[in-house]
């Protein structure tokens, strides 16, 4: 997940991956650190197993976001 935050205090939150069925495939607490002015961010999680080409959902659960601006999310 690319993205940018401009501000020192660092954002906590959780990421899902959910099929089409509404199965939770993968879970995981995620953080969003300072960004500098002009750059990108980026995390990689990795879900530990192989996951079939189909339609999922990505939800990503924050609190006190503001300023957060998410730039793509890139899924192989």
């Amino acid at each position: 997940m690319k993205y940018f935050y401009g501000k020192q205090v660092t954002i906590q939150g959780k990421l899902q991956l959910i099929d089409a069925g509404g199965t939770m495939m993968h879970e995981e607490e995620v953080q969003f650190n300072f960004t500098q002015a002009g750059k990108w961010n980026q995390f990689t999680i990795n879900t530990g197993n192989m996951i079939n080409a189909g339609n999922y959902k990505v939800k990503l659960m924050l609190e006190n976001a503001e300023g957060l601006a998410i730039s793509g999310i890139d899924i192989q």
